[in-house]
């Protein structure tokens, strides 16, 4: 895990310069929580397309259940599946993005936050 995990999610360790990345997306969480929870899903779909298998695994726990393969697959019909809060989901603790962190590094995850 890198130096920055140790002090939460989203901050650096002290004495370390902040990315602007970083900055962004602590003020979109603040600010615009539904912006933030856009984005870090999409960081989330790009890190499962470029094949990270942690990625994968935490797209599995943010879909839960009622995913692909889930009980509505199952029966075959058109079924809403189970209302998922997402105070406690890794999308909203900022997870994808320490993830990148440790495989992208701080300019493409700021170059994917532009796009």
């Amino acid at each position: 895990m890198t130096g920055s995990a140790k002090n939460g999610p989203l901050h650096a360790a002290s004495g370390d310069q902040v990315p602007e990345w970083r900055r962004m997306i602590d003020q979109m969480r603040k600010t615009h929580p539904s912006q933030f929870l856009r984005v870090s899903r999409k960081m989330l779909n790009y890190l499962c397309s470029v094949g990270l298998t942690w990625a994968q695994k935490m797209l599995a726990e943010v879909e839960g259940p009622s995913g692909p393969g889930g009980p509505a697959a199952t029966w075959g019909g058109n079924v809403p599946g189970a209302r998922v809060k997402l105070e406690n989901s890794p999308l909203m603790t900022g997870a994808p993005f320490e993830l990148a962190v440790e495989f992208l590094g701080d300019e493409e995850i700021t170059e994917r936050m532009h796009k």
